[in-house]
């Protein structure tokens, strides 16, 4: 039974070019000229003909690159906002982390906050009363709970809204991207939570651009991309298909830092990955040898030269980080063949990115850069970044 259904959803915004808004916005247009003839004017469609349900006790995600409308479909989801078009229909208690600090009063202590954000929740007082130990406990904040939270950081303004909104037991979580603010420790704090309520058959709604965590956390997820919803389906098949989107935009970007970024001074060509039997390939295979070459050519000493090689999963996930003295692989050489050998590549399967780059070292400056897309193939697709292996001994007793 679904408990959330988005029915051929449109959401429209208008773009003002009427009078200035703000004091701020009219000193401004007295020093620039055009500001008030260039300001955009007319409609713009954050969302356009949306459809899905999702399940009750199901975690789903919401996918895309920034500026797709996923926050403007959560706001619709938990009644922040209304469709232009459409229906979206809701059964149950909403609770949602959205913005950051979003429905707290600067001026108001945690505590006080607390207890408002509550209220706007459906709490009564004395359930408020019940739960706020926990409530502060969970967060952290016991020293400064009584504090106006205009002075928090932005991590503290994260742990309330989080403590908050677990602690009001409701039927459906609505969490977007506020997770990646505050420390590793408390995020996987929250992580574990969510996975709570995942085990207690919660519905849970997540926006991340952490795929990896999407993938661990979610069965189904749908991608939007500028508006239009292009995917929804099971997590993996919808990764698959905005990791493709994503190696397009990678390689259009790449030709334009490659156009613009080289000096002369030295330059890389021709990155071309093989496999173990020296084979010129586009697909490595997960826990195969991997060899990566190189041309280079340089007119100053390779003494002067850093080179620095990074993998980078789709997702932005730095996998491998290497910088190396140029002539500590070449000598004098000033032009020739590189070759970076990976005895076991221990990358899950996913699409990746090889990052080339030379640097003066005493600068720190990027003289050339260049990039070659790949993809890694598995007999399955695995968690996290890449397979660790442990040995497990038992310790005698002292």
């Amino acid at each position: 039974m679904a408990c959330i259904e988005v029915r051929n959803v449109w959401k429209q915004f208008d773009l003002h070019a009427g009078r200035s808004r703000s004091l701020k916005e009219a000193l401004i247009e007295t020093v620039v000229p055009g500001r008030r003839q260039n300001r955009p004017s007319g409609h713009f469609w954050a969302l356009q003909d949306v459809s899905f349900d999702i399940e009750k006790g199901e975690t789903f995600a919401i996918i895309g690159s920034n500026g797709s409308g996923k926050s403007t479909l959560l706001k619709m989801l938990t009644g922040i906002s209304k469709p232009t078009r459409g229906a979206i229909g809701v059964r149950g208690r909403v609770s949602a982390l959205l913005e950051l600090g979003a429905g707290f009063h600067p001026d108001f202590t945690g505590r006080e906050n607390t207890y408002l954000n509550g209220a706007i929740l459906g709490l009564s007082r004395r359930e408020i009363d019940r739960q706020f130990d926990q409530i502060l406990a969970f967060s952290e904040l016991d020293r400064f709970i009584d504090n106006p939270v205009k002075t928090y950081s932005s991590g503290m303004y994260m742990r309330l809204a989080f403590s908050i909104a677990i602690h009001v037991d409701p039927d459906i979580l609505v969490v977007d991207e506020v997770l990646a603010v505050g420390d590793g420790a408390f995020q996987q704090k929250c992580y574990d939570q969510i996975q709570r309520f995942k085990h207690a058959g919660k519905t849970i709604v997540f926006v991340s651009h952490s795929l990896p965590t999407v993938q661990d956390l979610c069965q189904r997820a749908a991608w939007l991309d500028k508006g239009v919803l292009r995917a929804v389906g099971p997590t993996p098949q919808v990764i698959d298909f905005y990791a493709e989107q994503i190696n397009q935009t990678i390689e259009q970007q790449k030709q334009h830092l490659e156009r613009f970024l080289p000096d002369g001074r030295a330059s890389v060509q021709d990155i071309q990955a093989t496999d173990f039997g020296g084979k010129f390939v586009s697909t490595l295979r997960h826990r195969e040898p991997a060899h990566f070459r190189f041309t280079f050519e340089s007119q100053i000493s390779p003494d002067e030269i850093d080179i620095v090689t990074r993998l980078v999963r789709a997702d932005g996930i730095c996998c491998y980080d290497s910088r190396i003295p140029l002539g500590s692989i070449v000598g004098e050489r000033r032009s020739g063949r590189i070759m970076m050998q990976i005895p076991e590549l221990r990358l899950h399967e996913g699409s990746y990115v090889l990052n080339v780059c030379l640097a003066v070292g005493s600068q720190d400056r990027w003289i050339d850069e260049k990039f070659y897309n790949f993809t890694v193939e598995a007999a399955e697709r695995g968690p996290g970044v890449a397979p660790l292996e442990a040995t497990w001994l038992p310790l005698m007793e002292e």
